[in-house]
């Protein structure tokens, strides 16, 4: 599917833009190195801001201070929920002593730190795993996020 064609599909069904797009709900935080505890806390309070919105099933965009978007991804009760994502994420990024297991977790723990500052996660309620598959993987190829562009690119 072209790009263009994938944009007007994104843009009639209202899922872009995501910024104040009443869809989409925004998260701020900062990522910096944290102990264990102000990790917990952290996390504490991202849980809060997740139940406030009333879902976790979805689509989550990660965006720097640069308004670069870093990541986007999809979180479903079925397997892991959008919240269960972004504290892994955290957790990755911000405990200093973290060893990433396999390269992606590497890659992806490079990206955040490479990034470190105030952090703007917007997430999208999508109850349906198959939407969100498809939506995640159309907003990829038109938004073009660093992880893509820096890792995955020379291997799609």
């Amino acid at each position: 599917m072209h790009k263009k064609a994938v944009n007007d599909f994104l843009y009639s069904n209202k899922v872009l833009p995501y910024k104040n797009n009443e869809k989409w709900k925004q998260i701020k935080t900062e990522y910096k190195f944290k102990t264990k505890e102000e990790l917990k806390l952290h996390n504490i309070d991202i849980g809060k801001q997740m139940k406030n919105f009333g879902f976790n099933n979805g689509l989550y965009i990660y965006e720097n201070n640069k308004g670069e978007i870093l990541y986007i991804g999809k979180g479903v009760n079925k397997g892991v929920g959008i919240l269960e994502r972004i504290k892994s994420y955290s957790e990755k990024a911000c405990f200093e002593n973290y060893v990433p297991k396999r390269k992606r977790h590497e890659n992806l723990m490079d990206l955040f730190r490479s990034s470190f500052g105030e952090i703007s996660i917007y997430v999208c309620n999508i109850e349906n795993d198959y939407e969100a598959t498809a939506i995640e993987a159309m907003l990829t190829r038109v938004l073009n996020p660093l992880y893509v562009d820096k890792y995955l690119k020379n291997n799609i």
